[in-house]
């Protein structure tokens, strides 16, 4: 299945615009996602998660909110641009640093 976004950047840019509307949990994620990019392609699920303080369905839900079929999807798009050569660069996304508390649930 091909991805929803042509570029990592054009994936990034979408979260920063719903960022706002999204639940902690997701936030949470996202804001993983955006200081962790250059390993999201040999980041598990579950590592995700447990660094979020999440369930890994959780990371499931924010892949499919964004349109990827799963994590999976998501996952292939790091990968995909980071062996383009393209996946290393820094970008700036305008996500909000807001203090987003951890949630603990022991997962």
């Amino acid at each position: 299945m091909s991805s929803p976004f042509a570029s990592v950047d054009a994936f990034m840019h979408t979260v920063a615009a719903r960022f706002d509307c999204l639940p902690v949990g997701l936030k949470a994620i996202a804001l993983y996602i955006e200081m962790n990019r250059v390993g999201m392609m040999m980041t598990s699920i579950t590592e995700i998660a447990r660094a979020c303080g999440v369930h890994p369905s959780a990371v499931t839900r924010f892949s499919k909110h964004f349109g990827f079929s799963g994590y999976a999807g998501l996952k292939r798009l790091y990968r995909d641009e980071f062996c383009a050569g393209i996946g290393t660069k820094a970008i700036s996304c305008s996500i909000p640093s807001p203090q987003v508390p951890p949630r603990r649930h022991g997962w």
